[in-house]
């Protein structure tokens, strides 16, 4: 769910280089810093949340994302509030896959809601079309013995302004260059995602897209994510000490995207507004302190510091989706769900199911 936090600051006006310090671990300072949507206090002073992915230290909208660091994100959601957050997911269509309502407590943008890979690949191809946001369908169309053709329009709408999409695409499409996925590789065209590894490696994802086409790669266990944690197991035949999104689903989502795409043209991002996104407002990085002179006399570095304060069968699934470009007042037309299983055994279990996502 961190990316729906992400595009939460960039509607409340943060731009690409606004950042936070983010510690070693994070505790709400207080019962009433985080309120749910119906204005109650779910902030949890007792609970420290750590890091499964990245480092601590200063953070932007950029390297916090794309090193997916779970105490930024805590920083973050504090900052934008948690309800506007669960507010965004739901616009792009996130729900829980057991049909209940959205969890809403101080980590749910760690990821505490179970959902499936249809649901967030929709979501995010709804940041690839920029904006628009189509149900997930899983027939188009209907020919009847008699050769008569029924077709199905897909339900759609706007979700997002255009600019905060491209803004979005432009912070997620750094994963692979800069952050978790840099030592996979990308696609050989335009591509954005986001890794995803839940507190204690209960479950691992991938979620990512072109202009052309969404995917989100799950892993979890079907007897119980928190019990049944991705820590100590063998996945086709190779053993992980622990199991996170950029480890297996990534290599996943990679793999399958090439093939998925190799006959289509790449298309490039639209270009984000730079006067609106680029650059920082009130949260700019803390300037260094300049030598004195005794330091200018003598070369000498001053000492660092440093302050840290006290988280088969893999399910893939992608959807196919339209483009709004610049010439055009067309939003999406079509989305078409598509399935790949991917051989993967883990402890001699085959793995299906829902899981948590980030």
């Amino acid at each position: 769910m961190k990316t729906f936090t992400l595009i939460t600051a960039l509607k409340e006006g943060m731009k690409l280089d606004d950042g936070l310090t983010a510690g070693a671990g994070y505790r709400a300072p207080a019962y009433s810093t985080f309120k749910n949507c119906a204005g109650q206090n779910i902030g949890d002073p007792t609970h420290t949340v750590t890091n499964d992915e990245g480092s601590p230290g200063w953070k932007t909208l950029r390297t916090g994302t794309w090193n997916s660091v779970n105490t930024y994100f805590m920083e973050l959601e504090q900052r934008v509030g948690l309800c506007d957050t669960v507010k965004t997911a739901k616009s792009l269509g996130i729900r829980r896959a057991d049909g209940k309502k959205l969890r809403e407590f101080e980590t749910f943008t760690l990821g505490i809601n179970e959902t499936d890979p249809v649901t967030v690949a929709a979501a995010y191809a709804a940041i690839a079309a920029r904006g628009t946001y189509c149900a997930p369908m899983a027939i188009t169309h209907i020919t009847d013995r008699d050769g008569s053709t029924t077709r199905y329009r897909p339900k759609c709408r706007e979700a997002l302004e255009p600019a905060i999409a491209d803004a979005t695409a432009e912070v997620l499409s750094g994963v692979f260059t800069e952050g978790t996925m840099r030592g996979s590789g990308g696609i050989g065209r335009p591509a954005a995602g986001k890794t995803g590894t839940t507190d204690g490696y209960a479950s691992a994802w991938f979620a990512g897209f072109t202009p052309d086409l969404a995917g989100a790669v799950s892993l979890g266990d079907p007897r119980g994510s928190q019990q049944y944690k991705l820590t100590g197991v063998t996945i086709g035949g190779r053993y992980y000490g622990s199991v996170q999104g950029a480890s297996v689903p990534g290599p996943i989502w990679r793999e399958t995207m090439i093939q998925a795409l190799r006959k289509v043209r790449p298309t490039p991002f639209t270009p984000i507004l730079t006067s609106r996104f680029e650059g920082c407002t009130t949260g700019c990085p803390p300037k260094k302190p300049e030598k004195d002179e005794d330091e200018e006399a003598t070369g000498a570095t001053p000492t660092p510091t440093t302050s840290l304060s006290p988280t088969p069968h893999p399910h893939h699934r992608t959807v196919r989706t339209g483009r709004r470009g610049q010439n055009s007042s067309c939003p999406v037309t079509w989305v078409t769900v598509k399935t790949w299983r991917v051989a993967a055994q883990i402890v001699s279990r085959a793995w299906t199911g829902t899981s948590s996502v980030e």
